[in-house]
């Protein structure tokens, strides 16, 4: 299990530097065929280390089938989300490559404030927090997503009501819908430290729930 912790907190790195740069690409911060080759190289690299995490997890069982059970099972379910990440910082980048303009950092601001900068940091004490089974640790972590979803939900209510031109509107909701999957995943791993097995993978769903 060791080998797989390991892989699994490369995983959320890679992730996590897929997330900053996508945003500076919307952002019109960093941009140009190098920025995309990172990103897809970036992604594959996490495909390839779920499959090992996998395989090396389904190998654990099939040879040790009473040892580290529960533990296995919760792998299984939250490298899928390490995956999904990936996949929703790779979607923020594809928004720069659809829009006519980037989102400018003032724009971002006026609906999300730093929140990119928070999920950055979110990323950084999930990785920690779960990789030492700290409860308490993961349990704030839950709170403060719930935090983080409602406000990608008050910048879409806020994007609904806005003169902004076509272009920008789906821009900007695109990236309050991905920067919430993101914290939803982020999510799940958290609360999966400190739910039981067979209600983990639903953060999303209770995020409303206090």
């Amino acid at each position: 299990m060791k080998d797989s912790l390991n892989n699994f907190g490369e995983m959320l790195d890679t992730a996590r530097k897929m997330f900053l740069l996508a945003m500076e690409s919307v952002c019109g911060q960093k941009q140009g065929p190098e920025v995309k080759t990172e990103i897809y190289g970036s992604d594959q690299k996490i495909n390839t280390d779920e499959k090992k995490i996998r395989r090396r997890i389904i190998e654990h069982m099939v040879l040790q089938p009473t040892v580290d059970t529960i533990a296995c099972l919760v792998m299984m379910s939250v490298v899928k989300d390490a995956e999904r990440l990936g996949d929703y910082a790779k979607n923020i980048y594809e928004i720069s490559e659809k829009n006519t303009s980037p989102v400018s950092r003032g724009e971002y601001e006026k609906l999300f404030g730093d929140l990119d900068k928070k999920i950055d940091l979110h990323f950084q004490k999930v990785r920690k927090a779960f990789l030492e089974s700290d409860n308490n640790m993961n349990r704030t972590l839950v709170d403060n997503g719930k935090i983080y979803l409602k406000q990608c939900s008050k910048a879409l209510d806020e994007i609904y009501v806005s003169n902004y031109s076509a272009d920008k509107a789906i821009s900007l909701a695109l990236l309050a819908r991905f920067q919430r999957r993101i914290v939803a995943h982020l999510g799940n791993i958290s609360s999966s430290v400190i739910m039981p097995l067979d209600k983990i993978d639903f953060f999303d769903k209770n995020a409303w729930i206090d």
